[in-house]
């Protein structure tokens, strides 16, 4: 019996721990998504922490992006005007409506299998966020690590209906 109290006990214990995990994990993505779309200079990336992005968004901005690396504030800012321009087309410039940990299993298939292979990678250890625009139009998916940072961002547009 006292066993099983134990038991119990670490598996309440570790699920708390994921509890708080994503709610950090949330956090971070709400940040780093707030200063990008206002193109904030503390949104960062490098050679040695870029954000990997892919996109299947059709505005302008994001058409031009398609898939890649941003190493450079330059291109962190052109990411962060697909954001924008995704959040105006999409969802009548609201911001995300919601906030949810997914996982590559449930919104894998939104993007094409050649990239898969590079996503599992990207994502691996992290948490993936998908901030839901108003609508359900578009999701935008965002890869935080467990050190707060943002290695990736991926924007799908959902078909209609």
């Amino acid at each position: 019996m006292l066993r099983l109290a134990i038991v119990s006990c670490a598996i309440t214990l570790a699920a708390g721990t994921a509890h708080a995990d994503d709610a950090a994990a949330i956090a971070a993505a709400k940040a780093w998504y707030a200063a990008a779309t206002a193109s904030d200079a503390a949104v960062t990336a490098s050679k040695e922490k870029p954000v990997h992005y892919l996109t299947s968004i059709g505005t302008e901005s994001c058409a031009k992006l398609k898939a890649g690396k941003a190493t450079s504030a330059a291109q962190i800012k052109k990411l962060g005007r697909c954001l924008a321009d995704t959040q105006k087309e999409y969802a009548d410039d609201a911001p995300p409506h919601m906030w949810e940990v997914t996982s590559l299993a449930i919104m894998g298939t939104s993007f094409p299998r050649k990239h898969r292979k590079d996503m599992a990678a990207v994502a691996k250890g992290a948490t993936i966020i998908d901030a839901v625009l108003e609508g359900n139009a578009a999701d935008i998916y965002i890869v935080v690590a467990p050190d707060g940072t943002v290695r990736a961002v991926w924007l799908s547009q959902n078909a209609p209906g």
